[in-house]
Formats: structure tokens, C-alpha cells, sequence
């Protein structure tokens, strides 16, 4: 089975849930190959080797692909109408949303052609929003190419005017919180039960091989992600030098880069805790896998109103590091508070460093937390079964013989 993916850009350093995924997909006997409506990222090239895809086909958005879609459209003018004609007649969000639509018009119509030139089983859009565009072509002119609807958070958030319409006709539809089913229900005008919750899942086999090499770091603490204000890594910085007078062996590493590096490090600075933090940038999985092993807790105190499931929190869970993370929709299904983790209310970092200091003074029951956590990873997160679920899916759907 053949299964081309749509996606905004891959790899991508934030991303490493997608190679995950079609790695597992590969793994399971299915043929992936990728096409983007963006540029590649200026470290595509690294990310590839790094994440062990450089094998996999990925056609990227280019101006010449661009061109030569217009180009050809002079002689088959009616998928570019069609989509302009869709485009023109949505009810779109907010200006932002109008202006993508048109700006990924003429790369979405470059994928198209590649995708009637060579048709797959499914077409798969990794995300719900932009990709919806080629969505529609698909479904207006590829009759026979089953259609898989991945919409998340951030999907729902953007609003693009497109969505629901391909939501309503999509072959599958896909989305990985339970938090997120009725909205999801909602904007495609179907029934809850047509919309299949499958979490985004982990490979392990890098975290265990880190735990079998590990010597866990008195006071370590880790927070990954990128370096956006959204991310709360200023409260994470709070945290710690709350924590430092009862426990002056903390340290915290960051994990990630982005914008907002300069910043933290002035906050840094500012509380005087500049040489408790680490600031590593971008690192590669192994690496985190290493820096989680090696950590006594991690925090994540998110503000993001899009935040599902953060997948740094079930690396650290898996990585028997008890995970601090804060109050978003959905997490109850990944975190139970005092259970698998904590819990914390969001911009209440003194809260979180009250739970941080239990953990780093060995609180009664943490052993136990953190082997709830890894079996909780285990049995509701593996990338495998995950992707299993989705092949499987797309198999019924296609009515594919293996």
C-alpha cells in the first residue's frame, strides 16, 4: 500500500512525532512518500540524515513547481479554476486565513498534479488546515484515492474556511485527544463516532537504550520545546530558582531552540541562576533521550492554547523522569495528577515549584509514580500500534489486498 502524506514542511525540528510515524508506517510494509506546501527548512538536509529519512521521497514547494503547475494548467485549466472558484467562495476566518489560501493555491494545485500523475491508495493530510486544499482537488477529481483527515488543535484554531467542508467528505478522519472529539464532530457536521482518536505514540527503543547507559544527575531537571513565550519556559526558569534554597544542586537544561533564546537567557541572568541553566539548542532524539534519562524530573509549563498531549511530556514519562506539566485540554488523558505526574495550574509557577521540590526531596511514592508513568506510555503510546490502527483503517477503507 502507497500512502502520500501532506504536510505544511518536513522534517522539521519540532516534528519529530511525523518521522516517527511514517518510520513506523515503513516498518509496517506501507510505501510513504511526502509532499509539502512550504520551502524546505534551512536545515532539512541535516534534520533528514539526522532522523534517518534521507531514503524517503519528499517533494518540496518550490517557484519552479509553482510555475509549472500554472504553466500546465493552460492546457487543463479546470482543477486550477475548480480551486480558485472553492477558494473564492469560502467563508474564511480572518484575513490571515484568505491570504494562505491563495498563497498555497498554486502549491497545492503543483501537488495535485503529482498526485493525479501517479495516484497513491490514500492521500493522508498530516494536518487539517492548508492541506485541505489539496484535499478538496483529491476528492473533486481523484475519485478512486481514499482521503485520511488528520485535525488538531491547532487545525481548529487557525481557521481556515476549507476545513470543514473536506472534513465532511473525508474517507477518514483522524485526531489524537479525546478533548478534541467534539469539536472536530462538530465542524465536519458528523457523528463523534466517525472521528478516530489515535495518540501521536513514541518509539522507545532510544529512550531504553539511554536507560541502560544512564546514571541519574541529583537536582537535573529538564524542559524541552520551542523557545516561544507560549511555551512558559520563563516560568520553568521561576521554578528553579524557587527550588534553589532547599535544593542548591538543582540545574535545569533546555532542550530547543526559537525565538525567544535571548530573552531567557536575560531572564536567566536576571534571577541570578544564569549558571544552574543549560541552554543546549536543538538536539538530536538520542540526545534527548540521554539528557531525560539522566533527569530527576521535567517540567513543562505550557501556555498554549493548542497544547494536546505534549509529546516531551510522554518522553519524559517513558524516561523515568517524573513529569511537571500544566492544566491543558486533554491532559487527564495522558497524566494522572499525583499518579503518573503532576499536574499544575498554568502561570502558577510557585505551585509547580512546590511539586518540584517534593519530587527532588524524594517524596514517599515516587518510585512508584514513575514506574505508573512508563507503563502508561507503554500501553496507550507506542508509535507502533498507533500507526498499526491507521494502516489497518486505510486498508478497510481502500479495500486493499496484502
Amino acid at each position: 500500500m502507497r500512502v502520500s502524506y501532506i504536510m505544511m514542511r518536513f522534517p522539521l525540528p519540532s516534528e519529530t512525532f511525523a518521522v516517527r510515524d511514517i518510520k513506523a508506517l515503513e516498518s509496517l510494509g506501507v510505501t510513504v512518500d511526502v509532499h509539502t506546501l512550504r520551502a524546505a527548512h534551512k536545515n532539512a538536509a541535516h534534520l533528514r540524515r539526522e532522523r534517518e529519512v534521507n531514503h524517503l521521497p519528499v517533494y518540496t514547494a518550490s517557484a519552479t513547481s509553482s510555475l509549472q503547475a500554472l504553466w500546465e494548467s493552460i492546457g487543463d485549466a479546470q482543477p486550477f479554476r475548480e480551486l480558485l472558484r472553492w477558494i473564492l467562495a469560502l467563508d474564511h476566518g480572518s484575513p490571515h486565513a484568505r491570504f494562505n489560501s491563495y498563497w498555497f493555491a498554486l502549491p497545492a494545485l503543483a501537488i495535485f498534479r503529482r498526485l493525479r500523475a501517479d495516484p497513491p491508495e490514500v492521500v493522508h493530510l498530516f494536518w487539517g488546515h492548508y492541506p485541505a486544499l489539496v484535499g478538496h482537488l483529491v476528492q473533486q477529481f481523484l475519485p478512486d484515492v481514499r482521503l485520511s483527515m488528520f485535525v488538531g488543535a491547532y487545525d481548529l484554531r487557525e481557521g481556515f474556511g476549507g476545513t470543514p467542508a473536506v472534513l465532511h467528505r473525508a474517507d477518514l478522519l483522524w485526531t489524537h485527544a479525546r478533548a478534541n472529539v467534539p469539536e472536530v464532530a462538530l465542524l465536519s457536521r458528523r457523528s463523534p463516532e466517525d472521528v478516530r482518536v489515535v495518540p501521536r505514540g513514541l518509539s522507545l527503543d532510544h529512550i531504553d537504550a539511554a536507560l541502560q547507559e544512564r546514571t541519574v544527575i541529583s537536582g537535573k531537571i529538564v524542559t524541552t520545546g520551542r523557545l516561544i513565550e507560549e511555551k512558559g519556559m520563563d516560568d520553568a526558569l521561576r521554578v528553579l530558582r524557587d527550588v534553589r534554597d532547599a535544593h542548591p544542586q538543582a540545574h535545569l537544561v533546555v532542550l530547543g531552540e526559537g525565538p525567544a533564546r535571548a530573552d531567557l537567557e536575560k531572564l536567566a541572568a536576571s534571577l541570578g541562576i544564569e549558571k544552574a541553566v543549560t541552554f543546549r539548542g536543538h538536539v538530536s532524539e538520542d540526545a534527548v533521550a540521554r539528557e531525560l534519562a539522566e533527569a530527576e524530573a521535567f517540567v513543562l509549563l505550557s501556555r498554549k492554547a493548542t497544547e494536546r498531549l505534549p509529546n516531551a511530556v510522554k518522553e519524559a514519562m517513558a524516561a523515568d523522569a517524573i513529569a511537571i506539566t500544566t492544566r491543558t485540554p486533554g491532559i487527564e488523558e495522558l497524566v494522572e495528577d499525583g499518579v503518573s505526574g503532576f499536574v499544575v495550574p498554568q502561570k502558577d509557577w510557585q505551585f509547580a515549584a512546590r511539586r518540584l521540590r517534593e519530587v527532588l526531596g524524594d517524596r514517599p511514592g515516587t518510585r512508584k509514580m514513575r514506574e505508573r508513568a512508563r507503563l502508561r506510555i507503554e500501553e496507550q503510546f507506542e508509535v507502533q500500534a498507533s500507526m498499526r490502527i491507521y494502516k489497518e483503517a486505510w486498508e478497510r477503507v481502500s479495500q486493499y489486498e496484502t
